[in-house]
């Protein structure tokens, strides 16, 4: 596959892909909207994002959507998402994409175990305890939330003590979380809310 836009060129600085979707469920569990977000982990920095219908990948990109979206995902070390693990990716791989050896942030499953006192899990709850802005239900919006607000659970997870915990147990939703190096915590806070 060969992929002509110019944005896609992020692909060899960035190593953390946030992905969300939004579906089709009247008839048949497929996605309608996806949302990508590239991102540099070593200065977690937004190096891309993009917004797209399925049909649209095969309009500009020249390629079958499925075997769009499984190149690119297989290009990144991490993938993150609110739910992801148990949604989003079911239905990817019903769907037709394949994920090679990527692995997993479920920022919903690190929400259960980081702040089980929470009144919500939802990433609208978690949005509004950790004062993330964002627009619900808009995939490209739910991928940044996920983002965001993966560095404060670490945070919490880290002052509790039981990242290491997390870290050790090998939990596939939260596979990736060996991967990930978030330094300059307070940086990061401070530019995204």
């Amino acid at each position: 596959m060969r992929i002509a836009d110019e944005r896609v060129y992020f692909l060899r600085e960035s190593d953390i892909l946030g992905l969300d979707i939004e579906t089709e469920i009247e008839y048949d569990k497929k996605p309608r909207e996806i949302g990508l977000i590239a991102l540099r982990s070593s200065d977690w920095k937004e190096l891309a994002r993009l917004n797209i219908k399925p049909e649209e990948i095969s309009e500009t990109y020249g390629s079958i959507p499925q075997a769009f979206l499984s190149k690119l995902i297989r290009r990144f070390r991490v993938l993150v998402g609110h739910n992801i693990y148990s949604f989003d990716i079911d239905v990817l791989r019903s769907w037709g994409v394949h994920f090679g050896d990527v692995r997993f942030i479920d920022t919903y499953a690190l929400a259960l175990i980081s702040v089980p006192e929470a009144l919500s899990h939802s990433l609208e709850g978690l949005s509004f305890l950790f004062k993330v802005d964002y627009t619900p239900h808009r995939a490209d919006e739910d991928a940044h939330a996920s983002l965001t607000i993966l560095p404060r659970l670490i945070h919490v997870a880290k002052r509790k003590g039981i990242l290491p915990e997390i870290k050790a147990v090998p939990f596939e939703p939260l596979s990736g979380l060996r991967e990930v190096r978030i330094r300059k915590l307070r940086r990061i806070f401070a530019s995204s809310g």
